[in-house]
């Protein structure tokens, strides 16, 4: 609110003044706080990797998670690109995949192999988010899940189809020679 004295020969006849009502900007800016602090939770507590990533593919943001699945620090990761970090087995994917999200503006999922540490396989889906905010050095917000589990039991099912296929097929042929 601001008020001012309007005078006439010295003496003050008018007074003028205005507010402004900054209640929904008030309300606006709660609700952005609050979601801001939900993403900051959910990002804290899952153990999804959360990677936020510039044009050159250099790292800009991390989770806990993933510092702790590479057993690195924050400053240890910053400015440096995934591939630095870590084997993809399927390179050309990931960078097609990361091409096509940043340059088409449109989110991207593909499935791929890393190597971590000292040897250790994981399989992880990706999904890339393109972020739609401007001046942001993020990029591309890379959403990363675990899904060795899985996939070592897919791949046990098959084996054991397989196997399952080959004794019915030895068992017909020791009845019917």
């Amino acid at each position: 609110m601001n008020v001012r004295p309007l005078r006439e020969e010295g003496v003050v006849k008018y007074v003028v003044g205005y507010g402004l009502d900054i209640t929904e900007h008030r309300a606006v800016k709660r609700m952005i706080q609050e979601s801001e602090e939900r993403y900051r939770t959910l990002e804290r507590v899952s153990a999804d990797w959360f990677v936020g990533l510039d044009n050159n593919r250099s790292i800009v943001s991390v989770n806990q998670k993933f510092l702790d699945v590479l057993g690195l620090g924050r400053q240890e990761v910053i400015g440096r690109q995934l591939e630095e970090l870590l084997f993809i087995e399927q390179l050309e994917n990931w960078l097609f995949v990361f091409q096509k999200a940043l340059h088409h503006n449109i989110a991207q999922d593909t499935e791929l192999s890393f190597i971590v540490g000292e040897g250790h396989e994981q399989h992880v889906r990706v999904h890339l988010y393109p972020v739609k905010v401007l001046n942001s050095s993020e990029k591309i917000k890379a959403v990363i899940r675990d899904i060795s589990d899985h996939y070592r039991r897919v791949k046990a099912d098959k084996a054991s189809q397989a196997k399952s296929e080959f004794l019915a097929f030895m068992s017909h042929e020791i009845r019917t020679p």
